[in-house]
């Protein structure tokens, strides 16, 4: 076990270790399974979590169950998702992270149990040992925490606050492997220094807002942008934003992360800005990088989605066969078929073309590539040659 390349990915290599001692095939088989397990398992949390979200907000009824399923399955067959699902990254497990700790928080409002509260905070820390950018989620973390604790505000954050550190003392694997002198070593965390530059990921600080109009601090006159460029900013990054849902969500989930981020903030203004602040900084310092570094805002795409599905399906207006719809001329103009049924059709027809038109790009069971290159390279040598890898040199570790 190495240092990864910052901020470290520390429960990421511990976990992905664990996995490696699994019975299944090599260790590159392992650490793929890996990714599909947490991908798996957050399309598991992401329905749940849907589930308890639109109960908060509409109240049990049975449209909850198509509303939280095709969300869920918009994510789970997009491009990017279904790619890293398949391969040896970080982003599934961030997305599970996301999920899990979505879940912990919506449980804890609908049963009132601080445990889960206290489970969510050693979660965001452990979770920060996966992905640094959690830190992000804070504001809207703490958002939420004033807005549904009444009782024992001091009590309770004091606490988690001590969880989350208990969670976070996972980077202590940095400086305490870096000791051993591994192979790969990033940044050599073992000084405090190195660890600094290590878990603030001062390699890509500079990189993070280029793509935004008023980003680069060298064109502007103040440290600080004013409100015109922060306009300028907003603008582009919801336009961005919108831009990747469509193609990667389809447009179902463009109108319903709008629709139903409207019909959020009237029926539950907490969680509305909770859920406003995590897309705003993901979208903001991703907004050159986008596909899987966009996976906390499909995520909260999806939630919103599911809303405007499950008012859709439970509006009067949507279902001829409600009482007097049948007598009624005006639904018989505007809507001569049920939508209740069309809608579902809709949505299955928007997974189909996900599928169809995805598969052919994330279908990597026949690459060899590496293996069978190397395998030229090192048959191609003389006895006693000595081979200079360069950058390709993990594969030839590797194999």
């Amino acid at each position: 076990m190495g240092i990864s390349h910052p901020a470290g990915f520390p429960t990421y290599n511990l976990l992905v270790k664990a996995f490696t001692f699994l019975p299944l095939g090599s260790i590159a088989f392992k650490v793929n399974l890996f990714s599909l397990v947490f991908a798996c398992l957050t399309l598991v949390f992401l329905y749940l979590s849907t589930n308890l979200f639109l109960e908060i907000l509409f109240g049990p009824g049975k449209s909850r169950t198509i509303a939280g399923l095709f969300p869920a399955l918009l994510l789970a067959f997009s491009q990017p998702f279904w790619y890293h699902a398949l391969v040896a990254e970080v982003y599934t497990l961030h997305s599970f992270f996301t999920c899990l700790i979505i879940y912990l928080l919506l449980q804890w409002k609908m049963k009132e149990d601080v445990r889960f509260l206290y489970a969510s905070a050693f979660l965001y820390g452990l979770s920060a040992g996966n992905h640094a950018t959690v830190v992000f989620y804070l504001p809207a973390i703490l958002l939420l925490f004033f807005a549904w604790e009444r009782m024992e505000r001091f009590k309770n954050l004091l606490v988690s606050s001590l969880i989350f550190l208990i969670g976070f003392s996972v980077y202590l694997y940095l400086p305490i492997r870096s000791f051993a002198e591994p192979t790969i070593d990033w940044g050599n965390p073992e000084t405090f220094q190195g660890f600094l530059y290590q878990v603030t990921d001062r390699q890509h600080a500079e990189t993070h807002f280029d793509q935004l109009p008023a980003g680069n601090l060298e064109k502007t006159n103040t440290i600080w942008p004013d409100l015109s460029s922060l306009g300028t900013n907003a603008l582009h990054v919801l336009k961005m934003l919108a831009h990747d849902l469509n193609k990667q969500l389809t447009p179902v989930a463009v109108v319903g992360f709008l629709v139903g981020a409207l019909l959020c903030f009237k029926a539950n203004r907490p969680l509305f800005f909770f859920f406003l602040l995590i897309v705003a900084v993901n979208a903001s310092f991703f907004a050159g990088w986008r596909k899987e570094s966009y996976f906390p805002s499909h995520i909260v795409a999806c939630l919103w989605t599911s809303v405007f599905l499950c008012w859709l399906l439970q509006a009067k207006w949507t279902n001829n066969n409600s009482p007097g719809s049948q007598n009624s001329p005006e639904s018989k103009n505007w809507f001569p078929t049920n939508l209740q049924t069309m809608v579902p059709l809709i949505l299955v027809g928007c997974v189909a073309w996900l599928i169809s038109s995805n598969y052919s790009k994330v279908d990597r069971s026949g690459n060899y590539f590496a293996e069978s290159l190397l395998q030229r390279m090192i048959l191609s040598l003389d006895d006693n040659s000595i081979f200079v890898a360069g950058i390709s040199w993990f594969n030839s570790a590797y194999h």
